[in-house]
């Protein structure tokens, strides 16, 4: 094995730990954010079942108020314009030019 070999050895191995780890620290990331979530569901379960042990809730009651909560909960709701906190930068011209083409399809279809 000549010394250019043995240089592009080094490197493909040296690339190959870097990529590795990129993918590493990625999926670490990515799990570490699915547990701050879940971790924030939990806590807004337990508070909830707490409040209603407080009050002297029935079991019958908590089991469906806890139900209807983690349906709700579970369900996605599509994102309006003050949940997305980067709107706010926008100024008075562009935010009103946004609403207009957010608002203009769903308003074609009603006769004024």
């Amino acid at each position: 094995m000549n010394s250019t070999e043995r240089i592009f050895n080094i490197v493909c191995l040296f690339l190959g730990l870097v990529f590795f780890s990129s993918v590493i620290s990625s999926m670490t990331a990515t799990l570490a954010q699915l547990k701050s979530l879940r971790q924030g569901r939990d806590r807004t379960i337990t508070e909830l079942e707490k409040f209603l042990r407080e009050k002297g809730v029935s079991r019958e009651m908590s089991v469906t108020v806890r139900k209807h909560v983690k349906m709700r909960m579970s369900q996605r709701k599509p994102l309006e314009i003050g949940d997305v906190p980067a709107l706010k930068f926008l100024s008075v011209t562009v935010m009103d030019d946004l609403r207009f083409e957010l608002f203009r399809e769903p308003l074609r279809g009603h006769q004024i």
